[in-house]
């Protein structure tokens, strides 16, 4: 009797938005282009239901 066992991992997205006061709305929220406000971190992420959504702050005066 040949028993096969299979092990699934289901894996949630992690996604990690960026904000930074030298960053721009108009960017893409990523570490390389940040956005600005932490106001439009939060509208980017609301985008992503489901997933684990990380708002990440740069050094700075917001």
């Amino acid at each position: 009797m040949l028993l096969s066992l299979q092990i699934f991992i289901i894996a949630k997205a992690q996604v990690n938005i960026y904000a930074s006061p030298a960053g721009n709305d108009l960017n893409k929220g990523t570490v390389a282009s940040p956005f600005k406000t932490l106001t439009t971190a939060i509208q980017k992420s609301l985008q992503y239901k489901g997933k684990d959504d990380f708002i990440l702050l740069r050094a700075g005066t917001y």
